[in-house]
């Protein structure tokens, strides 16, 4: 049976990757390309299912970090456990980011979101806390 994609999280694995490692650009093309697209310096990665109670407290409280980290250099992104369909495709997301180890290390565990810092590719911070504020504060803790 042949699997279909979503457009939009085709989309977004195959931009994610290819701006993380400069897909498909000569090494003068990349030179050029690099001063004008800048990577983020942090990736928030949502653990997420439609089931988990605390996922559910976390919703509200990231939306809002999202909107007051918007001039920030951070990127968010959500693996949905929800069923067995969205978790293959958080897992493709996962292998096209190149976050193959923090897969392996959180797998499709929920209720969190990680930090990962974009140049060394580890995890920085696990974010369970539902108080926006101090979410906000441990992301900026990793900024530069």
């Amino acid at each position: 049976m042949r699997k279909t994609v979503s457009p939009f999280v085709l989309a977004g694995a195959l931009a994610i990757p290819a701006a993380f490692i400069g897909y498909g650009a000569s090494s003068a093309t990349a030179d050029a390309s690099a001063e004008s697209a800048a990577l983020p310096e942090l990736v928030v990665v949502k653990h997420h299912a439609d089931w988990c109670g605390k996922c559910k407290t976390l919703i509200e409280p990231l939306h809002e970090v999202k909107e007051q980290l918007t001039d920030e250099s951070v990127l968010f992104v959500t693996y949905d456990f929800s069923d067995k369909e969205t978790a293959m495709q958080s897992e493709y997301l996962a292998g096209m980011m190149r976050l193959d180890d923090q897969w392996e290390s959180f797998g499709k565990k929920t209720g969190f979101a990680l930090v990962i810092d974009t140049d060394s590719m580890e995890v920085v911070e696990t974010l369970r806390s539902t108080d926006s504020a101090e979410l906000v504060a441990q992301i900026r803790s990793h900024l530069d």
